[in-house]
Parts: C-alpha cells; sequence; structure tokens
C-alpha cells in the first residue's frame, strides 16, 4: 500500500529565509523592451519578407504576392507601433531607454513606419513616430 504522508513529505514547506520569495520582473513594461521590440519586429520583417515571398509564390502560383505582401506589412508595422506607441517622451526612464538604443537604424525603421503609415492614411500614428523619430535624432548629434 502507498504511504501518503511519504509522498507529501518528498514536498516539505519552504523555509523561511526573511526574503519574499522569487522575484519576477515583466519586462514587457519597460520602455527598453518597447523601442527593442519595436526594432526587433521590422528587422525580422526585412530579414525574411523576400523568402517568404518566394515560398508563397512557388507554393501556389494563382495567390496574389502584393497582397500576400500587403497584409504582411499591415501586420509587422501595427504590431511594430503598438509597442513603441507607449513611450512617453517627457518621463526620464523613457527617455534613457531611448538614448540606450539610439542608433542610425531606429531612424530608419521609424522612417519606414512613418512612409508605411502615410501611405494608409493613419497620421495620428506618423505624429507619434515623428516625435520619437526627432527625439532619436538629437540623441545621435
Amino acid at each position: 500500500m502507498i504511504d501518503a504522508n511519504k509522498i507529501f513529505n518528498m514536498f516539505e514547506e519552504p523555509k523561511d529565509t526573511g526574503f519574499p520569495g522569487t522575484v519576477y520582473i515583466d519586462f514587457k513594461d519597460h520602455p527598453a523592451y518597447w523601442v527593442g521590440m519595436f526594432e526587433k519586429t521590422i528587422l525580422n520583417y526585412e530579414n525574411y519578407c523576400v523568402k517568404i515571398l518566394q515560398l508563397f509564390k512557388s507554393a501556389s502560383p494563382v495567390l496574389d504576392i502584393d497582397d500576400v505582401k500587403d497584409a504582411g506589412e499591415y501586420i509587422v508595422f501595427n504590431r511594430a507601433f503598438e509597442h513603441i506607441k507607449d513611450l512617453d517622451l517627457t518621463n526620464d526612464s523613457h527617455l534613457d531607454s531611448l538614448e540606450s538604443r539610439a542608433s542610425k537604424r531606429l531612424v530608419k525603421y521609424i522612417i519606414k513606419s512613418i512612409d508605411y503609415f502615410v501611405s494608409v492614411e493613419e497620421y495620428e500614428k506618423c505624429a507619434i513616430l515623428k516625435k520619437i523619430q526627432d527625439q532619436v535624432e538629437l540623441f545621435l548629434k
């Protein structure tokens, strides 16, 4: 017969060390994560777009590749915007995170995003991105 006490005694109560336990930090709520994911989203799209479009074209010749490309751009640029939209340029910690990630590549991706949103006439997003672009360019001077 199985002795339940032996089984449950294997799982000892944690000893009180005075430390509250494991601390988990959710980096998704940090501006450095937002800027990094904005960049990574567009970088991944640039790296894999041509390959994926070729794959779809060879898999189904009747598939309209332009529609696939348009759908991909919609997903990528809107997702990238979702990552960076909450950046507060009046908050010092947000500015520090942005300054640490400031690069010509970041400016390039912001400009690509602005160009996309102009093409689909989402000018509110362009205004937000333009403010971020101006701040990044100030950091690069």
